[in-house]
Order: C-alpha cells, then structure tokens, then sequence
C-alpha cells in the first residue's frame, strides 16, 4: 500500500485505486477527501454521458464537420471568461481535424448569456452558425449592448427579418431548453465541461487535452 499515493500523483484516482486506499485505511486528508469526491462524480458524469451520447450529439452545433460524427462536445456559456479562453485551442483542435459540437449552457450569472445563445442557434438555422460563434467568441461588443441584430449581419446571416423572428421565437427557446437539460443530466459544476463517449474534462483545455479527449471514443 505504500505506493497508492505515488499511483494517485502519476494516474490520478480511478476505481482500484479508491479501493485501495478504502481497504489500507490509508488517513485521508480534506484535499485527498475532495478529489474522491470528484472522481465519483466524474464517473458518474462519464456513466451518464454514455446514456445520453446520442441526444448530445444530435442536439450540439457541429463546430468542425458535418455534426454526424461528433467526437467531443463543448459544453460552455459565451459569456464565460474560461471558455472564452479555451476558444484558440478549441479552434486549434478542429483544425487538426477533431469533430466537435457546442453545446449552449449558459449560466445565471451572466446577463448576456441566453441572449448569445438564442443568437448562435439562430445564426445556425440560417447557416451561419460558425461565423456567428466566432464573433460571440471574439468580441465584446455584444456584452455591453446585446445588439444581436448587428452581429447577425456580421456573422453574414443573409435574412435578418427571419432572424429577427427566430430570436423571438418559442422554438429556439425550446432548442436551448432541451439543450440545458442534457447538461444537467451530466451533474454539470461549471463551464466550460468538454465530454467525449468515455471520458471527462471539466475546465479550460489545451488542445492536446482536447484531441486526447477525442481519441477516447
């Protein structure tokens, strides 16, 4: 049992290695007690995206590739300042080739988020979808006005009365809505969460982290 804190260091904590440390009676302190805590509930989380893999992908907007084939969502608010930082890396890793979907979670404390959101799926139902995260993405301008007119013509949305009526729309509301839900199926704790069929990541991400994650499949 001496070497189950060199494992934890090296491998982190999965299952024969909580075991272990259960069975020795090895003293447990708070950091140590916290990070059993988060790998229950990240392979609970894992157990649960393999549940609903499927609605998850069909419901995110395809970022890289046609949406078929989805190898990671991107769970994430536009209003949040981590994963407005993960965005380089993200675009990094679509470029190399990895297929990854968004999936809208935008937070209560963010005035702006659902704003932002509502925009992204309406850009997409005008296919403009990538234009139009980019800019949320990039920009702040948004933030301080929330003129989602102006960036729709931006993101090169070519009907604007139509996304005008889709922005007020119910059926959107709904698209989010059900999107929100399969988050929360997840035991979402904060944005940006990356999930792949087998595995995790909660937080910003590199973008080897994120074709690591896509090769667990």
């Amino acid at each position: 049992m001496a070497r189950i804190p060199a494992l934890v260091r090296k491998h982190g904590l999965d299952a024969l290695t909580i075991l272990a440390l259960v069975l020795s009676g090895y003293p447990m302190s708070a950091p140590l007690r916290e990070r059993l805590a988060r790998n229950r509930a990240d392979h609970a989380a894992v157990a649960a995206v393999k549940r609903s893999w499927d609605g998850l992908r069909s419901e995110a907007s395809p970022l890289g590739g046609d949406g078929t084939s989805v190898q990671v969502v991107e769970i994430a608010d536009y209003e949040c300042p981590f994963c407005r930082h993960s965005a380089a890396a993200v675009d990094s890793a679509v470029a190399s080739g990895l297929r990854v979907g968004y999936l809208n979670y935008p937070l209560a404390i963010h005035a702006h988020a659902v704003g932002a959101a509502i925009a992204s799926l309406c850009a997409e139902s005008a296919g403009r979808f990538r234009e139009m995260h980019a800019r949320l993405m990039g920009s702040t301008d948004w933030q301080r006005d929330s003129n989602w007119m102006r960036e729709a013509g931006l993101a090169g949305v070519p009907d604007l009365r139509a996304f005008e009526r889709c922005i007020r729309g119910n059926s959107v509301k709904a698209r989010l809505a059900r999107e929100h839900a399969l988050a929360d199926s997840l035991g979402m704790t904060g944005t940006p969460t990356f999930v792949s069929k087998e595995a995790f990541h909660r937080g910003s991400a590199t973008r080897a982290e994120l074709v690591a994650l896509g090769r667990k499949e």
